[in-house]
């Protein structure tokens, strides 16, 4: 499994987020979005006028390749629900300085989109793409820091998902 970050920030970002969050006495709330960014994310949840145009098979799997009007995928949904949450906390002032937020998305490998911090007007753009894996990332542990510097460890399976974390009940 490899962890790879699209939004590395620099030393001078580093040292202003750490004094935005000593000087911030607010209490916090972690969010943690883990979301699915598999290619399975690129099926249609509804359109008109859809119409199948080929078939392609690769990695063991019939794709319709579909054309229409109106089309809404699974991960348009998604990025519509997460705009939404986005939106929402940038126009509640108390929720602002609260939440903490990360974004991970996972298919075969995972990326950490964006790392634990407040959100800002910048992070309004954000927008997740399906990734072209069709596996999606089960079972395996994944870990990296909580804002409070302890290590939480994540496991996705067929269940669901668990945390565990020797600083956290």
């Amino acid at each position: 499994m490899s962890i790879s970050s699209s939004t590395q920030p620099n030393k001078q970002e580093q040292l202003a987020a750490m004094r935005e969050f000593s000087n911030n006495t607010n209490a916090r709330l972690p969010v943690l979005f883990l979301l699915d960014a598999s290619s399975s994310m690129n099926g249609i949840v509804r359109g008109d006028n859809q119409h199948i145009l080929r078939q392609e098979y690769a990695d063991g799997i019939n794709w319709n390749i579909v054309t229409g009007d109106n089309i809404v995928t699974r991960m348009d949904e998604l990025n519509a629900g997460l705009q939404r949450f986005i939106s929402d906390i940038l126009a509640d002032p108390l929720a602002k300085l609260a939440a903490d937020v990360a974004v991970i998305t996972f298919a075969r490998t995972t990326t950490t989109v964006k790392e634990f911090g407040p959100i800002r007007e910048s992070d309004s753009k954000l927008k997740i793409t399906a990734s072209r894996e069709n596996e999606t990332l089960l079972g395996k542990p994944l870990s990296w820091p909580w804002p409070n510097s302890t290590a939480v460890n994540v496991s996705i399976g067929h269940t669901g998902w668990n945390t565990t974390s020797p600083g956290l009940s």
